[in-house]
């Protein structure tokens, strides 16, 4: 009996170790706050500026957006967003590009309204139809730690070590790993 236990308790320590920080190093930040044209990897950014997109009562003033984000690949549009709000209203919106659903191909993250906590939606490059598309299943993620390896990544959604949530990732699908 014992040593099944240490066999346990070594196999969970293996697979926790796989699991690494996601730092920032590892994502490529881009900060917009003015219409321009940026290039990620093989991916040209078109960002239509408005200064005046929304409007905050609280603030009793007009913030800006991105009125329209075209994607191109090869010169080609695969994606046109239109009304990307910011949501901190401080003026810019910031991208977090990064492989999240660790499948080869570069997905982005903008922040989401949340009050004082800075949370993410994600949108995913789907490489059978050429095209990033939002994930509202992944929206309010908090990636601590990935496994490249066995495609899992640990959330820790408000903080709180105790509330830590371990997913398994198959193809963009999040399939939660019930933790001991």
């Amino acid at each position: 009996m014992k040593k099944v236990i240490l066999l346990c308790l070594l196999y969970t320590g293996f697979l926790n170790a796989q699991l690494l920080d996601l730092k920032d190093k590892d994502i490529i930040f881009k900060s917009v706050n003015k219409s321009q044209i940026f290039k990620v990897n093989n991916f040209k950014f078109i960002i239509t500026w408005d200064k005046k997109l929304s409007y905050s009562s609280n603030l009793g003033r007009h913030y800006g957006g991105i009125e329209e984000l075209q994607i191109y690949k090869d010169e080609k549009c695969i994606n046109s967003f239109k009304n990307m709000e910011d949501s901190s209203a401080l003026d810019r919106i910031v991208f977090r590009f990064f492989d999240y659903n660790l499948d080869g191909f570069i997905d982005f993250a903008i922040p989401i309204d949340s009050g004082n906590t800075n949370w993410l939606k994600y949108y995913l490059y789907d490489s059978k139809t050429k095209t990033f598309n939002h994930k509202k299943e992944w929206d309010y993620l908090r990636i601590q730690k990935i496994d490249k390896t066995n495609k899992r990544i640990l959330t820790q959604p408000d903080g709180n070590l105790d509330n830590r949530e371990l997913f398994k990732i198959e193809g963009v699908k999040l399939i939660e790993i019930k933790r001991k």
